[in-house]
């Protein structure tokens, strides 16, 4: 081997070093921040988890105050009005809720449990035009039922 074949192959080879240098430098960059990216996926959905049950929160909040709310105290007929639906719409998802629960426990422990008719549970009228409950006392504290009545 010549002088000129020794040298062109000691460059090769230094630049080859060099390459595999670079190329550790990356994979071990590469796994850094892969890491990085995992912890921060673990946080995100970390704090996910946190913001849902913070707006679960705030919505059963929601609805109890809605719940709470003296409807003979309104004045304003379209606020009596939105409360009223409001208020049935919440019982209505309390039931289905309450249905789809012991759906799931009969099928689990094969014992079915009948659900409140639809129509002796669903709030009506009365004369005066206020809301009232029928069926749903048991669903509801009795202090806010008589807020309902």
């Amino acid at each position: 081997m010549g002088i000129k074949q020794a040298k062109r192959k000691a460059a090769e080879d230094r630049a080859t070093e060099k390459k595999i240098k670079i190329m550790e430098k990356n994979t071990a960059e590469g796994e850094k921040r892969g890491a990085e990216f995992k912890r921060a996926n673990v946080l995100q959905e970390e704090t996910n988890t946190l913001s849902k049950i913070d707006v679960a929160l705030k919505s059963d909040q929601m609805e109890v105050t809605i719940m709470e709310k003296d409807l003979n105290t309104l004045t304003d007929d379209y606020a009596k009005e939105y409360f009223t639906k409001r208020k049935k719409a919440i019982i209505t998802k309390m039931r289905e809720q309450e249905l789809k629960e012991s759906q799931s426990t009969s099928q689990e422990t094969e014992d079915q449990s009948e659900p409140l008719p639809q129509n002796e549970a669903d709030p009506i009228e009365n004369e005066e035009g206020d809301a009232t409950l029928t069926a749903v006392e048991d669903l509801i504290d009795p202090i806010v039922m008589n807020d309902l009545v």
